[in-house]
């Protein structure tokens, strides 16, 4: 959701594994004693809630988890990562008027969830707050110094 001008944040609900295996008729037989097996589990909504704020972006991608190809990337975090050098990077820099000195240095912030992949291609990090579902986040933090002239 684009929250202002070039802004984007993205809230993401913790997923945790049900404690009851799950009991589901697919009319399948076969799949049916796999889904339904003794060890199998569902995901539930858990209680934490993070929002992943970008105050500015230069492109956005909300890819489908399943269908993504392997990439140049190396991702060191499991659910949050920084690139310095992928693919996605390429396309931007192929694609847009953007360089290291307009508007400057931009890294690709990866975001990875159970069915998407949203990549940020930003000159700043994001805010994250980590709270209940009840809980808002406030993004108001001093303004960002501008980067230093070359």
């Amino acid at each position: 959701v684009e929250t202002e001008q070039n802004g984007f944040t993205v809230v993401l609900h913790e997923g945790m594994v049900s404690a009851k295996p799950i009991q589901a008729q697919t009319g399948n037989t076969a799949l049916d004693r796999i889904v339904n097996a003794p060890d199998t589990r569902g995901i539930e909504l858990g209680n934490r809630e993070f929002t992943v704020h970008f105050e500015t972006h230069v492109a956005i991608a909300i890819r489908d988890e399943m269908l993504v190809r392997e990439e140049n990337q190396t991702l060191n975090e499991r659910f949050f990562g920084v690139c310095t050098d992928s693919f996605f990077l390429d396309f931007v820099r192929r694609s847009m008027a953007v360089d290291d000195d307009h508007p400057g240095p931009i890294s690709h912030y990866v975001i990875l969830t159970w069915d998407h992949i949203f990549d940020v291609a930003s000159l700043y990090g994001p805010i994250i707050a980590v709270g209940g579902r009840s809980a808002t986040a406030d993004f108001t933090h001093p303004k960002k110094a501008d980067p230093a002239p070359r």
